[in-house]
């Protein structure tokens, strides 16, 4: 086999003992002996495990997916192809040696589920077994590959207990390779479930393949399969058996695929018989004791149907849920609880509803079959929890309501459910999902509720026609989850949409009025806001500035504020800014401020910033026509800017120095200041190729004023210097452009010596000089210089253009030797 790899990774793995345990580990390009991984191991390459060599990975351990730095080219004959199992550009784990994960029930491990970047999709190569490799995998979930697990050559693997999903291809068996499934789920693949080809052998027992977009289980080019006691569903098609492919099947089933089975030879397979119910239920109903309806069981409860329960539970069955660290009871030994791991029907009408009269004693409906199941036409008032939705049970509410209840709906796992025309009053929480769960709201309507939807840990909401109002929060996300909100109403709640904790949204074409705040952005959250339509809110959009907040033709009526950022509540007031902050109000500085790059500091209209005496000093040096110079004023608070800093522009901010001190832009920072008042400070200096536009501004009484230099570049627009030493002064390369602006009784107005400098349409006026020009490249247009002593000191010829000298002493001087 010819492998071609990045030598450079290479070098980090250099082992001092054949056995090591890591709790934090960079896979290298190369596994050269035995090694031992735990807790969160990054795969920033492609890396082989090489013949001889064994890797255990132990319970809990985490796989990050980074870009891609090394790279192998594994060629292999896949059915009638030629391809290379080590995707390009895609890091692979390839394994010629031993892989062992030990996944626990507690502990499961996770491959590919977690990434840096927080990006679903296909995110990663997969594990690719050549060779004699062999792989045992248990307890372990495989994520967003292109394919899952492949075999090929000679190797052979076990897989217990997986869960493989949202890969392009779950399971591929080539060659002469073989592998056993056991007790695993594979779904929501791309293309297959399972692939056999050329000779590969596959063991499926136990196990659930279904919602792949095309194959559950494809053999093909003389595959041999054997499938066991497994269900196949929801795929487009279940089994694809062609080209002389072998099978054995055994006490499957296969049902509600597109085309349940394609074989050019005909297979049998025994049926499933559409049944009737297992319990029926109907009139009056009293529950005393836990009641269970088993696996492939069904419940129907009748129109008009009246479910009344005991204050204590006679009989009590225990259901617990697996979380990353335990295993949990989730039913109560005091409660009566409804556990149904088949399917439900509860079928109400408009006028025959099915109404549950819950006491302090009932633990609720607890919804665990993989099988859809249908509330329609059902009511509740009061009770703790009414429904849970566990495992990957999908459940469809329609025409019900829930009233005066602490949770009405709780999604966990990977379960699903759809609300139509569903009502929420008075609930505590309305809708709760945790894990990968997901639903989907139409027309629904959500009232008085403290919490009316939360979502965490990675789940989802669509939300579509849905009006939520007087809410104390109608939709909370937070921990990676997220939402897509179109076409709905919120009215009267105190917080429309609240995001926290790497939340993520899409909020289009909604109306929001009268709340207090429409949206919240907590840091970290990434939200989309288009289309939307605010009107009468306190605050329409609050959003914290560490969020990513894409913000398009949103129209904002009446409200008091629009979209804002939140002040930070603790602004830094000496050293390093290492995030993103927001100040408002008073800030009283006692320490040179520096802030990073990609980070931005930004002040809202009307704060008023003081500089005192500074208690922390920054030594900051720059290169000035080749040496190295200091740049900051010892004993003096400057602010260092090499990320950006934002002013907003509207009444006025204050900027007031009791002891000097500067704003320093260097190393390409940037800045936006609009409607700011300077006074008594060091004024505004540039360095290294920064930029910075400056509008509505006031300078006075400013020592050093503004200088530029090193290729920055300042664009100024109608503001004032007035009152100070410099008004504005270029050296070395800088670039200025000023208009509309005024300079008025300066030592300097303008001081040119480099760079290259447009003055147009500003009055100079009331300075000892307005403009001295030394060397460089000024261009002037419709400038009035008024009553200076001198107008323009220079021995130099200007580009001159409808300028206006009034009242000056002298229009034009020359420098004294």
């Amino acid at each position: 086999m010819t492998i071609t790899r990045n030598k450079f990774w290479t070098i980090f793995f250099l082992f001092a003992y054949s056995k090591l345990l890591f709790s934090y580990f960079v896979l290298p390009s190369e596994v050269t002996k035995d090694v031992v991984f735990k807790g969160d191991i990054y795969l920033l390459g492609d890396c082989h495990i090489n013949r001889g060599v064994r890797v255990r990975i132990l319970p809990g351990a985490k796989f990050i997916i980074g870009d891609e730095r090394s790279s192998f080219k594994i060629l292999k004959k896949i059915g009638k192809r030629q391809i290379n199992v080590a995707i390009d550009k895609k890091p692979t784990l390839i394994v010629e040696g031993e892989l062992v994960v030990e996944g626990s029930y507690e502990l499961p491990v996770f491959l590919g589920r977690y990434f840096e970047k927080g990006v679903s999709g296909i995110r990663w190569g997969g594990i690719a077994v050549v060779g004699d490799g062999k792989i045992y995998l248990e307890n372990t979930k495989v994520e967003n590959a292109f394919f899952g697990v492949l075999l090929g050559d000679n190797s052979q693997g076990i897989l217990k207990h997986m869960r493989i999903s949202n890969c392009a291809i779950g399971v591929i068996a080539a060659n002469s390779a073989g592998v056993v499934v056991e007790n695993s789920k594979i779904l929501r693949n791309v293309v297959s479930g399972v692939e056999i080809y050329d000779g590969g052998r596959i063991k499926v027992e136990g196990c659930r393949i279904s919602e792949n977009k095309i194959n559950g289980i494809l053999s093909k080019h003389h595959g041999t399969l054997e499938l066991q006691k497994s269900i196949i569903t929801d795929n487009k098609v279940g089994l694809r058996l062609k080209d002389a492919s072998q099978w054995n099947l055994k006490e499957n089933k296969i049902y509600n695929n597109q085309t349940n089975i394609e074989s050019i030879r005909p297979v049998e397979i025994e049926k499933i018989k559409p049944k009737k119910a297992d319990y029926v239920w109907n009139g009056f109903v009293e529950i005393s004791r836990d009641f269970v309806v088993p696996y492939g069981g069904v419940l129907r409860i009748e129109p008009g149907t009246k479910i009344y329960i005991s204050t204590y539970s006679a009989l009590n069955y225990t259901y617990k849920i697996k979380t990353q660290t335990e295993e949990i009871p989730l039913t109560d030994n005091k409660k009566c609880e409804i556990i149904v791991k088949g399917r439900i029907y509860i079928n109400g009408t408009s006028d025959r509803k099915v109404a549950l009269f819950p006491s302090n004693n009932f633990g609720g409906f607890i919804l665990a079959g993989s099988e859809n199941s249908i509330v329609k036409g059902f009511s509740v008032s009061g009770g703790e929890k009414v429904f849970y939705l566990v495992s990957d049970n999908k459940t469809l509410f329609k025409d019900t309501s829930f009233e005066d209840t602490n949770q009405a709906v709780v999604l966990m796992e990977v379960s699903q459910g759809t609300f139509e025309n569903t009502k929420f009053k008075n609930c505590n929480y309305g809708i709760l999902i945790y894990d990968n769960a997901n639903v989907n709201l139409k027309n629904c309507r959500f009232a008085n509720c403290r919490i009316s939807l939360g979502a965490l840990n990675s789940s989802k909401a669509e939300i579509y026609e849905s009006t939520f109002e007087k809410n104390k929060v109608a939709f909370l996300g937070e921990e990676k989850s997220g939402v897509n909100l179109r076409a709905s109403r919120f009215f009267e709640n105190k917080t429309g949409v609240f995001l926290k904790e790497s939340a993520f949204a899409d909020i289009s074409e909604n109306s929001f009025s009268k709340n207090i705040t429409g949206i919240f952005c907590s840091p970290m959250t990434s939200v989309f806001i288009a289309n939307n339509v605010f009107a009468e809110n306190e605050n329409a959009v609050l959003k914290d500035i560490n969020a990513r907040v894409d913000e398009e033709k949103n129209n904002f009526l009446k409200n008091v504020r629009n979209s804002e950022f939140v002040a930070t509540k603790n602004p830094t007031t000496k050293g390093v800014l290492y995030e993103s902050e927001v100040w408002e109000g008073e800030v009283v500085l006692e320490g040179d401020i520096f802030v990073k790059k990609d980070v931005c500091l930004y002040i809202k209209d009307g704060t008023k910033v003081v500089f005192n005496q500074s208690k922390e000093d920054f030594n900051y040096f720059a290169n000035i026509q080749g040496q190295d110079v200091e740049i900051t004023n010892s004993g003096l608070v400057d602010i260092i800017v090499e990320g950006d800093i934002r002013v907003e522009d509207g009444e006025e901010t204050v900027f007031l120095s009791e002891g000097g001190g500067a704003i320093i832009f260097t190393k390409e920072g940037q800045g936006k200041i609009g409607g700011a008042n300077f006074k008594n400070s060091n004024g505004i200096n540039l360095f290294d190729k920064s930029f910075v536009q400056i509008e509505n501004t006031i300078f006075e009484n400013i020592q050093k004023g503004i200088s530029l230099r090193g290729n920055s570049h300042l664009v100024f627009k109608k503001s004032r210097i007035l009152d100070s030493e410099n008004g504005i002064s270029v050296f070395e390369n800088g670039i200025l452009d000023i208009s509309l602006s005024i300079i008025t009784r300066c030592k300097i107005g303008l001081n040119i010596s480099g760079g290259g400098v447009s003055v147009k349409s500003n009055l100079i006026s009331k300075n000892k000089t307005a403009l001295k020009f030394l060397y460089g490249s000024v261009v002037l247009e419709d400038n009035t210089f008024l009553a200076n002593e001198i107008a323009i000191l220079t021995d130099k010829k200007l580009f001159q253009g409808n300028n206006r000298f009034f009242g000056n002493v002298n229009d034009f001087s020359t420098p004294v030797p």
